[in-house]
């Protein structure tokens, strides 16, 4: 299952989203977790935390930029980084950079 296949499994409203914006969503997901692990490959093993990290940012679409947001008391905040369990999960990929 591609990255995208299982992006669109994760998010299942996105039946309206073109599949353009899907692969631009995970073409970002793919170069955040190349900058984050110090790669230049992506393992296969990775597909599923691309594709959740894609999920994450397809989440926060409309959302850029805000920090929160309160009305009649109810108040959101928006977190702008991936959440603690996708970086942990994207430690066993990363490769030590040697100066």
């Amino acid at each position: 299952m591609t990255a995208v296949d299982m992006l669109r499994a994760l998010t299942p409203n996105s039946g309206d989203v073109s599949a353009i914006t899907l692969q631009a969503l995970v073409d970002v997901a793919e170069d955040d977790f190349r900058a984050e692990c110090c790669r230049d490959d992506i393992p296969a093993a990775a597909v599923s935390i691309i594709a959740r990290m894609a999920a994450h940012r397809y989440g926060q679409m409309g959302a850029a930029g805000l920090q929160s947001e309160s009305w009649s008391g109810a108040s959101e905040t928006y977190l702008t980084d991936y959440p603690e369990d996708l970086k942990r999960s994207m430690h066993r990929f990363r490769k030590v950079r040697l100066l």
